[in-house]
């Protein structure tokens, strides 16, 4: 017995559908909270006419149209289009037309001056009618409203009408039922078989046609009569507490009837009355009129609500327990379900429409959070659960028909208050459970799971099996290894370009699919055991979140991807073949959680971060809607330059108004296209004079492109950008330019004379100037030192010279005169300009010039040899006096700081190398440039050597230098064949103040960038 009562309460949890809903009000822009009608137009925007004027949605903001527009009253009680296709609204007032952007009042018969316009409708010879006032018809044509004239001695009171396939029209009254009219005929029909009910004289509220059906409502109920014939009237009843209201009516394509009440939205099931369920339960409010568009999403106009969207046109159903959201299901082979809150869990089995049956609650003993996040077969016949906490085992007598309560698996007793993720059961019959702790494996008839190393650490976080039974294992650290399960055996999985794993999916036909933390997707697969080498396919036909889950659709695949689409992809090679879902179809959700499980009948459950779906059938959504510019012209012509045009270009998409997206090229300007962008602006300005080709593109939310719009842009030209005014200027500028040769030519006379006057005076002053061209070429502009070129050109010949004094000096035996070369280097001058900027760094380098300028003698050279870079020439001097030379130039650079950074300055040091020429070699005669780069190796060797000294080179035949120098290693010269030997000075301490390296490290100021 008690086992039959906890039986009992376990069957008692309520699965029921919902459907996605959504909301406009004035939040979004609608002007009023009371929907009065709705309208779609041929482009597929969508009016809603409320107490407080007319709305236009679609686009990227709602548009509001009031009295400021020309709506003298601001109730709007019908929307519909002319055959021109201008939008007309029904007021108390009569009858408007949207002109541009403002309505303007249409001329009605005298009999419908005074009357509301209530209601509109378009017969299939695409003539418009209206019910003006209880009892009058009116219907354009001609570009006129006229009255029909009806031969009829009834007093009805209208509310609605309709005009099926045949052209009959059908009158709801409220005092004598249903009353129909004949195409042929002049006299409305009443009968007692277009009653409610036989013998029933209640009034008819609203009436729509369906193919040969006609729907009305009534107090009783919904009525549905046969058109074709005189057949009997059938009657629904509607619900209990569920009869007041508008009751109106609205069918969609596919024949399914609503009906909307104070109680909210009921439709037609069974042949019987039920309400509508949505997730937000917006389908319970008042409801004043309904619409089905053309992708049969139902809006509901409510009394207080504004305007409600029902999103049931794409066959999506969400799925609700008691109330209650779920987030996770799974289906095992026997078809039953599993879905899970964190709170509890629910089993349930399906009939061939998906609807769910057999319901049952588990009880999960030992476990604190209650979701599962994946379910396997135990080879001994019972389902093992990954839990928050565990693996999970429900023994097979209790999944045959007992009470469903499911324990820890105590094979995994190593996993238990353990994070589990997935658990798998391979061809083998060994089962595989994945947790951050690690990979576990428990063999056919084991009674304890052992691990799986996995090579060089981490935590596995995903994994798929695939088709061949191979486990493939990402962790945490974004890895990726293969295992066989049948060895054992792991191998790592190179990742193309060292990429992080977020995402790993078994692709149904082997393999698996990852994400990359770029967004990138990849498909992975082996040709048989891991051992061998893991193939990489790139999928670069899949963007952002390319891949979440996968679902075998036939030849193709259903997947997830881009963050909001549910596609039907292929792969090898891959390419998206459509869009049939995306998340404004699923009020917004997010499709990065999402998962698919295949069910019953073709149908496909998903899972997404608020809840469980049923997605039933996954077919292609309907085609985009029509592209029209505002305004809707077919050429333009605009003013000369400077001119603007700024075009309006709309897809209507009322359920997503945000996601389509334009792009737009003028040919004959240029034939690349603009970005893709969600601005419907298209603004062209500076145009110039020509004619043009406007050529504009649109995208649906599903990715798809609508028609293209082309029109004829003409910009006019200002008058003197005419080809007579051009050819009349020209002729002008030819005759003026002629008068001016004639008079050039006799003053080209006078200057040829002026001129050899002028040549004999200025010989004088050109051999001036070039002196003084010379003197600047050979001059450094910053420092006014002499430059590079000076070396070249002139110091080479006063070295020359000294190349022959010292020759002859040798011959009678004194060659101890020389010329040293000495080049330095300012040290950390980069960081000058870092911390003080160019300006400092020029200050610096014009200070260095000076004291080196105040040090040497007037027979010596000083050149500025190259950015922080100078070379002294001392010439006619002792080589033997070259480290003490280098000192003392060294200490006046180095002694006082200079005037940069800090109050008190920076000192900064300088590294120097030095040779003498000539070099006294036997065999040996190197060039005045050679001794440079002889010196240069010096500059080199003090820079290695710690800056803040010299170092001297010389051939190491030579004697030691005097001075108490010391001489390095001797090494030989191979592109001069000769042996140098090193002498480095080093130079002394700067005392008190900031170095550079020490005003580096301790400024917090930094030149600004």
């Amino acid at each position: 017995m008690l086992t039959f009562l906890a039986t009992a309460l376990l069957l008692a949890a309520k699965i029921e559908f919902v459907v996605p809903d959504a909301n406009f009000s004035l939040r979004e822009g609608l002007p009023a909270v009371q929907v009065l009608s709705l309208y779609q137009d041929s482009f597929g925007g969508l009016w809603a006419g409320t107490t407080a004027g007319l709305a236009q949605l679609g686009g990227p903001t709602i548009r509001v149209f009031g009295p400021e527009l020309g709506l003298a009253r601001s109730a709007v009680f019908a929307v519909s289009e002319e055959p021109s296709g201008a939008i007309v609204v029904g007021t108390s007032g009569g009858i408007s037309r949207l002109v541009g952007d403002h309505f303007e009042s249409v001329p009605l018969p005298p009999a419908a001056a005074q009357f509301a316009v209530r209601r509109f409708f378009r017969g299939r010879d695409g003539a418009l009618w209206a019910l003006a006032g209880e009892r009058l018809l009116l219907r354009h044509f001609g570009g006129q409203w006229t009255a029909v004239g009806i031969n009829d001695a009834l007093a009805f009171e209208a509310t609605d009408f309709v005009i099926d396939e045949t052209g009959t029209v059908w009158l709801a009254t409220r005092n004598h039922g249903l009353l129909r009219l004949t195409p042929v005929g002049t006299r409305f029909q009443k009968s007692g078989d277009f009653q409610a009910a036989p013998g029933a004289g209640v009034g008819i509220d609203h009436v729509v046609a369906w193919r040969d059906k006609i729907y009305f409502s009534s107090s009783l109920g919904v009525s549905v009569l046969p058109a074709a014939a005189d057949g009997a009237v059938e009657t629904l009843a509607f619900p209990r507490g569920a009869t007041a209201g508008h009751r109106a009516l609205a069918v969609t394509a596919s024949g399914q009837v609503f009906v909307g009440t104070n109680a909210g939205v009921l439709t037609l099931e069974s042949g019987t009355v039920v309400p509508v369920e949505s997730r937000n339960e917006r389908a319970r409010s008042a409801a004043v009129t309904l619409l089905s568009d053309r992708e049969s999403q139902l809006w509901v106009g409510t009394i207080e609500s504004g305007l409600n969207l029902l999103l049931m046109g794409r066959g999506v159903r969400f799925l609700l327990a008691d109330k209650e959201s779920f987030r996770s299901i799974d289906v095992d082979k026997n078809g039953v379900h599993w879905i899970s809150n964190g709170r509890r869990i629910l089993s349930f089995r399906t009939d061939d429409q998906g609807r769910p049956v057999s319901t049952a609650e588990a009880r999960f003993e030992g476990f604190d959070a209650l979701t599962i996040y994946g379910i396997a077969e135990d080879p001994g016949g019972g389902l093992l659960f990954a839990m928050d906490a565990g693996v999970g085992l429900l023994p097979p007598a209790s999944r045959a028909g007992g009470p469903l309560r499911v324990r820890q698996d105590p094979r995994f007793e190593i996993l238990r208050d353990r994070l589990v993720t997935a658990v798998y059961r391979d061809k083998g019959d060994a089962v595989w459970a994945i947790s951050p702790l690690g990979v576990y494996r428990v063999s056919k008839g084991a009674t304890e799971a052992h691990s799986i190393p996995i090579p060089g650490g981490g935590n596995p976080w995903m994994g798929a099996m695939d088709a061949q039974g191979l486990l493939w294992v990402a962790t945490r650290q974004g890895a990726m290894n293969v295992i066989d399960t049948v060895s054992e055996r792991v191998t790592p999985v190179p990742l193309p370009s060292h990429r992080h794993v977020e995402f790993v999916a078994p692709a149904p036909d082997g393999g698996v699919v990852v994400t990359f933390e770029n967004g990138a997707s990849a498909f992975l697969f082996t040709s048989g055991s891991p051992s061998q080498t893991v193939t990489s396919v790139t999928l670069d036909g899949l963007s952002w979140l390319s891949v979440q889950s996968l679902q075998k659709m036939g030849e193709t695949y259903l997947a997830a991807h881009e963050g909001d689409r549910l596609s039907q992809i292929r792969l090898n090679p891959t390419r998206i073949d459509r869009t049939i879902l995306t998340s404004a179809d699923l009020e917004d959700s997010d499709f990065r959680y999402l998962s698919l499980r295949e069910g019953r009948a073709g149908q496909v459950w998903f899972a997404l971060l608020n809840g469980i779906g049923l997605f039933d059938p996954p077919n292609a959504p309907p085609e985009p809607n029509r592209l029209r510019l505002v305004p809707d012209r077919l050429s333009f012509e605009i003013e000369p330059r400077p001119n603007i045009l700024d075009l309006h270009a709309e897809l209507s998409d009322p359920v997503a108004p945000r996601k389509a997206r334009y792009r737009y090229r003028l040919v004959g300007q240029t034939d690349e296209w603009s970005l893709w962008s969600v601005d419907p602006h298209i603004p062209l300005a500076n145009v110039p004079p020509g004619a043009y080709q406007l050529e504009v593109e649109a995208e649906d939310r599903y990715g798809r492109k609508s028609n293209p719009l082309s029109l004829d842009i003409v910009a006019r030209a200002h008058p003197w950008e005419s080809w007579p005014a051009r050819l009349a200027a020209l002729l002008l500028a030819a005759s003026a330019a002629y008068t001016l040769y004639r008079r050039r030519v006799k003053a080209i006379e006078q200057d040829r004379l002026n001129l050899e006057a002028a040549v004999k005076a200025g010989r004088a002053d050109l051999e001036i100037a070039n002196h003084r061209l010379q003197e600047l070429s050979l001059t450094d502009m910053l420092t006014g030192l002499r430059n590079r070129r000076y070396f070249s050109e002139v110091a080479e010949d006063e070295i020359g010279l000294l190349k022959r004094r010292f020759d002859e000096r040798h011959s009678s035996g004194d060659p101890n005169r020389d010329a040293i070369f000495f080049l330095l280097d300012l040290d950390r001058f980069k960081t000058v300009n870092d911390l003080f900027g160019h300006a400092g760094g020029d200050a610096v380098l014009k200070e260095t010039a000076r004291r080196l300028q105040a040090l040497i003698r007037k027979t010596d050279r000083l050149i500025r040899w190259g950015g922080e870079e100078f070379l002294v020439l001392s010439l006619d001097c002792q080589r033997s006096e070259a480290p003490e030379m280098a000192a003392r130039m060294m200490a006046a650079i180095s002694d006082l700081p200079f005037s940069v950074g800090p109050p008190d300055g920076v000192h900064i040091t300088t590294s120097m190398g030095w040779a003498a020429y000539p070099l006294p070699i036997e065999g040996v005669e190197p060039l005045p440039e050679d001794v440079v780069r002889l010196a240069d190796r010096g500059l080199y060797r003090a820079k290695r050597g710690g800056r803040n000294c010299a170092v001297g080179i010389s051939p190491s035949a030579e004697e030691p230098l005097r001075g108490g120098a010391r001489t390095g290693t001797v090494e030989l010269l191979k592109d001069l064949g000769f042996s140098v030997v090193f002498t480095m000075v080093r130079g002394r301490t700067p005392a008190g103040g900031q170095d550079l390296a020490t005003y580096r490290d301790s400024s917090s100021m930094r030149r600004p960038v």
